[in-house]
């Protein structure tokens, strides 16, 4: 239906002219006792447009036939690794707000519905090895910071890997295993369809996505290092540190 040069694109069916779904869905569709227009290029629907329109709509989103899903969300991972240059200076950015930042174990915000948190003498959870990547497909940043009487050592990796990983991985070598000053490895998957729904980002975009990512990962850290039993524990240090370490003062107008 329509013309070469302007196709039947109902809105309800493709969206705004800028969407995934105008840009990428096409097809043929057979009528039958329908009357046509004058000039051959559209159908007297009458009042069948709207049925006719719901029904396909239905018959599209199908769970065998989504394919208004798979226009909305389909993304080439040419379009992620194309994003790597602003999510490295977003990587540079997280690392800069981190150095030398100390994690304190006393939370100011803590929730006032939150019974206090029960510090153990347990050993921190041990963290599997990650696997090694490459340096051409993945981007890094290391800082230290202070934690208690300690210096730890974090760095967050931004993997470029297609190998189906947690979009938030961690690895964690206590210093109480090792002369060496403690050591956390914090990895981001960036081909992780998380990331792949947002291949226009840019590095400011980036950024905040990596400074949760950084918060929850050393969140979990402290939240591990302090044997906090509570659930809500990881939330708590991770408002704190996104808070405290990671925000610019707002000045009210």
């Amino acid at each position: 239906m329509g013309s070469a040069d302007e196709a039947y694109r109902p809105e309800e069916i493709f969206g705004r002219s800028n969407t995934y779904s105008y840009q990428r869905i096409f097809g043929e569709i057979h009528l039958k006792g329908f009357f046509v227009s004058h000039t051959k290029d559209g159908i007297k629907w009458e009042e069948s447009e709207d049925e006719f329109l719901r029904k396909l709509r239905k018959a599209l989103s199908e769970h065998d036939f989504p394919l208004l899903q798979q226009a909305r969300e389909h993304r080439t991972k040419a379009s992620v690794k194309s994003t790597r240059k602003d999510a490295a200076i977003a990587l540079s950015t997280t690392a800069s707000s981190l150095q030398g930042a100390t994690l304190s174990p006393g939370v100011s915000s803590r929730d006032p519905h939150l019974e206090p948190a029960v510090v153990g003498d347990g050993a921190p959870p041990r963290y599997d090895a990650l696997a090694d990547i490459g340096s051409s497909e993945k981007e890094q940043a290391q800082f230290k910071l202070h934690f208690r009487s300690e210096t730890w050592i974090i760095t967050i990796e931004l993997s470029y890997v297609d190998d189906e990983a947690d979009w938030l991985t961690i690895c964690d070598r206590p210093s109480i295993t090792d002369p060496e000053p403690r050591q956390v490895t914090v990895r981001v998957a960036m081909l992780h369809p998380f990331m792949a729904q947002f291949p226009t980002m840019d590095s400011e975009s980036f950024t905040a996505i990596l400074n949760i990512a950084a918060a929850m990962a050393l969140a979990e850290v402290v939240a591990a290092e302090l044997a906090d039993k509570k659930p809500a524990a990881v939330r708590r240090y991770t408002n704190e540190i996104l808070k405290n370490q990671m925000s610019k003062r707002i000045i009210n107008d």
